[in-house]
């Protein structure tokens, strides 16, 4: 019994040792470093693979030019977005200064006025030639039509200065006026409107009283 235990006893001793023998020594420890500096040094590696490449401005590419550093390529886009929103702020500024220029052929105020008197001139002449009426011009008088050089074109001699009204309308391009022509020393009250359109009258629309024709007898030329 005693020498079958005593062999049992060796033989545990002997698995024992060789496990022993198996596992690796354990690493003195450094007094000098501190247990931060020994967990750094393990992950200095994984530190270093994870780091980005960065090109160094002595590196060049399979071509033999250099390559840039990624801030001036940061640089060159942040410039050429800029020069974008100046193209952009240029094509505005162009469209704004477009749309406050004067179309060309509009007629204003005192071209407008100007073309009455051309009118009053060539009414008082008897020569419808000396004002620009359009090829197209529509022509009323008292309501029906009449063609130009009949009627009062006939008979004006000259109109009465201090019976002249005269009106304009640059949104609609017409004018308008209201005075007294003379037919010799018969006052003749005359109201007429013009359409101006491409620097041509285009309507010409008129009233002419008569003292003989004026309804129930009311004529006032004087007011």
């Amino acid at each position: 019994m005693m020498r079958r235990e005593l062999m049992a006893m060796v033989a545990a001793c002997a698995l024992v040792c060789s496990c022993s023998e198996d596992a690796p020594a354990p690493v003195p420890s450094d007094p000098d470093k501190s247990p931060a500096d020994t967990h750094d040094s393990s992950h200095e590696g994984v530190r270093d693979a994870a780091k980005p490449a960065v090109s160094t401005p002595n590196e060049r590419d399979a071509s033999g030019s250099p390559r840039p550093s990624p801030s001036d390529a940061a640089t060159s886009a942040i410039d050429a977005g800029s020069g974008g929103e100046a193209s952009v702020a240029t094509s505005d500024a162009s469209s704004a200064s477009d749309a406050t220029t004067p179309v060309s052929g509009v007629c204003d105020h005192s071209c407008l006025l100007g073309f009455l008197e051309k009118y009053l001139t060539a009414l008082v002449a008897h020569d419808a030639t000396g004002a620009p009426f359009a090829t197209t011009l529509r022509y009323t008088d008292n309501g029906k039509e009449a063609k130009l050089g009949e009627g009062l074109w006939q008979t004006a001699t000259s109109i009465r200065a201090d019976t002249r009204l005269l009106f304009a309308d640059e949104m609609t391009g017409q004018a308008g006026l209201q005075l007294v022509v003379l037919e010799g020393t018969a006052p003749v009250i005359h109201q007429a409107r013009l359409k101006i359109s491409d620097s041509h009258i285009t309507e010409l629309e008129t009233m002419t009283v008569r003292r003989q024709g004026a309804a129930n007898g009311f004529f006032s030329p004087d007011g």
